[in-house]
């Protein structure tokens, strides 16, 4: 893990354990969801890794961050980050935020569904967007309390159902239908 990583990637789970961060818009994911391009948000502090003793690692350090009260740290907070494209890019880095509890993807939501081009239609939660290359319209509809979604084509026939937590997913999706 390189110096400028190691900056970035002080791990504080146990206040999210302890009840210090909770937040329902938010869930903790499982290794397996994360692909490049997958959205989520990591927990850092600014850490001084020239301070961190000799002969301990630094992902020992994060594990066991209370130990070394010495080492100066900041709290910056939750950070955006996509895979391929963020703070953390090695295998290695993704394991260790999940063990420490510093990794939380987003709920789908409004506003994620319109940043891929989905205009809502005034019937709640139902949006349409065009398909482009023929204009033919697509529907989609989404309940936020259960995360259950259905895509409909231009002649009104569902082409997808079932559950989509997260950007990322209804990503994936819509790629596989052909309509982002």
């Amino acid at each position: 893990m390189n110096q400028l990583k190691s900056l970035l990637m002080g791990l504080i789970g146990k206040r999210y354990k302890q009840g210090g961060y909770v937040d329902s818009r938010y869930y903790k994911p499982m290794l397996e969801e994360f692909h490049v391009g997958f959205e989520y948000e990591a927990y850092c502090l600014k850490v001084d890794v020239c301070q961190i003793p000799d002969g301990i690692e630094i992902d020992e350090y994060f594990k066991n961050y209370d130990k070394y009260p010495q080492v100066n740290r900041i709290d910056t907070g939750w950070k955006k980050s996509i895979v391929g494209n963020g703070l953390f890019e090695t295998t290695e880095d993704i394991p260790v935020l999940l063990r420490n509890d510093a990794a939380r993807v987003k709920y789908l939501d409004k506003s994620d569904i319109e940043d891929l081009g989905w205009k809502l239609n005034g019937r709640g939660s139902h949006y349409n967007k065009e398909f482009e290359g023929d204009g033919a319209e697509h529907q989609l509809y989404y309940q936020e309390d259960n995360h259950f979604l259905q895509i409909y084509n231009w002649n009104s026939e569902i082409i997808f159902q079932g559950t989509i937590k997260n950007k990322s997913e209804l990503k994936v999706l819509l790629n596989q239908l052909g309509i982002l």
